[in-house]
């Protein structure tokens, strides 16, 4: 070595003592929702059984509507991949002869696989990140990176700052598809100079 989130309203029927008006539910591009009243003649109390009938089916609808959006929500998961880096590209006169400095970095790009026992299995995604020293302390360095893990399904967005020690974590700020709205972290351990094992702490 990766948060990665309507309008409602109704118009009230006026003038009419014991007039209504007949909701309907109007789910919007956004995915908000908003009721949408139309007039209604109908008056006295079987008017108004009609209409707390009408109500509570506009109220049920709006709650199972809601229930549907939020069932995509990403769940709470933990897996493990193996991290190739592929490509290394130093930024800012960043050098392998020299100690790092503040505001030097690289870019990053990464193979993602399986793990087949202790071995690489298949090949599941790719990482692109790039990042920049802020402080040098010795062998260490502290960095603020950003990247993202593109996966089956959805992308991973990751970045913070951390020190690059042999086990760090990198938050997990985001996501799109499978793994919109993503919170958690990841856990790298560094295996040699071009592998890690990279543990996705996902939890919501």
């Amino acid at each position: 070595m990766a948060s990665l989130f309507g309008e409602q309203g109704d118009e009230k029927a006026k003038g009419r003592p014991v007039g209504v008006a007949a909701a309907a539910l109007v789910v919007l591009p956004s995915g908000g929702l908003r009721t949408r009243s139309t007039p209604n003649v109908c008056k006295g109390a079987n008017c108004m059984r009609k209409v707390w009938v009408v109500w509570g089916s506009v109220c049920l609808l709006a709650l199972l509507v809601t229930a549907g959006i939020g069932s995509g929500a990403v769940k709470p998961q933990t897996f493990s991949l193996l991290e190739v880096t592929r490509s290394f590209t130093p930024t800012g006169g960043l050098n392998f002869e020299s100690p790092p400095k503040a505001g030097q970095g690289f870019i990053t790009e990464s193979d993602f696989y399986k793990w087949n026992g202790a071995k690489r299995g298949v090949h599941l995604g790719t990482l692109q990140a790039t990042c920049t020293i802020t402080k040098v302390n010795g062998d260490n360095f502290w960095q603020f990176c950003s990247g993202g893990v593109l996966l089956p399904g959805g992308q991973i967005t990751v970045g913070g700052l951390f020190a690059t020690t042999k086990l760090f974590y990198v938050p997990i700020v985001g996501g799109t598809g499978v793994y919109a709205g993503a919170r958690g972290y990841v856990r790298v351990r560094t295996i040699n100079e071009s592998n890690n094992a990279d543990t996705f702490v996902i939890t919501g």
